[in-house]
């Protein structure tokens, strides 16, 4: 609720943009309207200003704790020093699950292949076994393949998107009967060691928005991919066979109403789709006959078809490579930029210490600065520009912080693509498997 417009445009993602920009303006209208009773309290003027409004407002958003009857909650001395963890990680497709269905379906589509060439061949032909075989080992250099791959995307989500390892974190709730308010450990501490609360599961998004932080390793996290990126049937599934919906709203929506569980257009923070999405594309990517007899395989959460499933992870590859594309710059520029930024932090938190010390000498000398009043008050204005500059470009590295984040997100989704992509047999020979196994059939069915 304290990001200036620039600051706000800083996260690049439109519908981030439009929903850190929305609880700006709440709160600009909150203080609005609460301004006439400011007066009425007769409250000093500073205490009345807009900075002074969002220091309250944050300050009961972000540090009171759950109240069963006020919804204001309640400020717990010592009880808000405990940083947040998040909870365990959500129930999500897997990178080894997603990468194993496609090995699957491609060594299923290679006997099925291998089969129809046995029967169009008869006694005559080589053994079945024999060419089932055959039809292994050739799907096993691509397997070899998409499990590398699958090892790799699998260390960067560890490292990067979060696993919720960490262990438990400590809650707390109010204790009537003793009039207190009981924290809870979930897990066993060493001395020294930190002790963290958990407040819920949050997208990335939300912590910013009413914490003013985010993690870079959060399993809650997700990213909106815009509808429109993604191919015409899989936005119709997605809209429940509608138009699909423009991008920027729609991404927004999806991230209000998600907030950081599945549903929509989104990716987890381990590069996957949700479930919602990835049953929107299997199902859009599939043809009209395999969606008539083999729909259920994707709402069971199954590929349909070799071909959809390329079609699937080949859609929505090219949607995350455009949703990066649309973004002014690149991972490697926002690293760079947020070194920046910390290195301009650093020069500000040292002028902040040293007005510090200053207005500490200011005090044993106070007759001096009263002799020169128009002196301490410039010297006191540009102290308060320096704060302002030191919390600008706070804000200004949590939005960096946080696109980055979601470019990684979208980073991870193509590579994860890649595997899926490198454990499905060739374009080329998938839909001579699909005939193989289609002639096969006939040729077992009664000729009367």
């Amino acid at each position: 609720m304290c990001f200036a417009e620039a600051e706000a445009a800083a996260l690049q993602v439109p519908a981030a943009v439009a929903a850190v920009r929305a609880a700006a303006a709440a709160a600009a209208a909150q203080h609005a309207s609460a301004l006439p009773l400011l007066r009425v309290l007769r409250l000093a003027p500073n205490w009345r200003s807009r900075a002074a409004w969002l220091w309250a407002a944050s300050t009961l958003s972000s540090r009171t704790m759950y109240l069963p009857f006020d919804s204001a909650g309640a400020l717990t001395p010592l009880g808000d020093f405990a940083n947040y963890r998040p909870p365990p990680p959500p129930v999500v497709p897997t990178v080894h699950d997603l990468v194993a269905a496609a090995a699957a379906l491609s060594a299923a589509a290679g006997a099925a292949g291998a089969a129809a060439a046995a029967d169009a061949a008869g006694p005559a032909g080589s053994d079945a076994a024999g060419a089932l075989g055959a039809a292994a080992d050739a799907a096993g250099p691509a397997s070899s393949d998409a499990a590398g791959v699958t090892e790799q995307l699998a260390a960067v989500s560890l490292e990067d998107g979060g696993d919720g390892s960490q262990g438990l974190a400590g809650d707390g709730s109010l204790d009537e009967q003793a009039d207190e308010y009981s924290l809870y450990a979930r897990i066993g501490y060493k001395a020294g060691e930190q002790v963290f609360l958990c407040y819920g599961r949050h997208a990335n998004l939300e912590l910013l928005k009413h914490y003013g932080f985010v993690l870079g390793s959060n399993p809650h996290d997700v990213a909106a991919l815009p509808p429109r990126l993604l191919p015409p049937a899989v936005q119709q599934q997605l809209a429940g066979g509608g138009s699909g919906g423009d991008s920027a709203a729609a991404a927004e929506a999806i991230i209000e109403e998600a907030d950081g569980t599945e549903g929509g257009a989104l990716l987890h923070a381990n590069g996957a789709p949700s479930w919602e999405l990835l049953r929107a594309l299997r199902l859009g990517c599939a043809t009209s006959a395999e969606r008539k007899t083999s729909a259920y395989l994707a709402l069971s959460d199954q590929p349909i078809s070799v071909g959809s499933e390329r079609a699937a992870f080949e859609g929505l590859r090219a949607a995350c490579e455009a949703a990066l594309a649309e973004l002014p710059t690149t991972i490697e520029q926002d690293e760079r930029e947020r070194q920046a930024v910390a290195g301009e932090l650093q020069v500000a938190a040292a002028a902040a210490a040293l007005d510090s010390q200053a207005a500490r000498e200011g005090q044993e000398v106070a007759s001096a600065a009263a002799a020169s009043g128009q002196a301490v008050a410039a010297e006191q204005q540009q102290q308060q520009q320096r704060r302002q500059q030191q919390a600008a470009l706070e804000r200004l590295q949590l939005a960096i912080e946080w696109r980055l984040c979601h470019k990684r997100i979208l980073t991870r989704c193509v590579t994860l693509c890649n595997a899926v992509l490198t454990a499905l047999p060739p374009a080329a020979q998938a839909p001579a498997a699909d005939i193989g196994s289609r002639i096969a059939a006939l040729r077992r069915q009664p000729r009367w």
